[in-house]
């Protein structure tokens, strides 16, 4: 097979992968506002609980979200366009700062 036939059946072949670049999972925060910064290149579809984001054409995506006190559980998924999935969960702890 030649260079231009493998790098056309590279989806098929390699699929997608799911990588969250933040916040490191089991992180403790002190502030409420959350971004989720990732990339899943070769992702046809990506989900956060449900949520669908939306990624550029490099499959970098920023997805925000306004954190209860405590444990936050994150289901991050993504799908291939031959429906192959990648997840992740993700959890964060926030703890609201004490004033003193």
């Amino acid at each position: 097979m030649g260079g231009y036939g493998l790098y056309q059946t590279k989806d098929l072949i390699f699929g997608t992968t799911l990588n969250i670049l933040s916040p490191i999972n089991g992180a403790t925060v002190a502030d409420n506002h959350l971004r989720i910064v990732g990339s899943a290149p070769r992702a046809s579809a990506i989900y956060i609980d449900g949520d669908k984001v939306l990624p550029d054409q490099k499959g970098s995506f920023v997805w925000e979200y306004i954190l209860a006190t405590g444990l936050n559980v994150f289901y991050i998924e993504t799908k291939d366009r031959f429906g192959r999935k990648q997840w992740r969960e993700l959890s964060v702890v926030y703890q609201e700062p004490s004033d003193k």
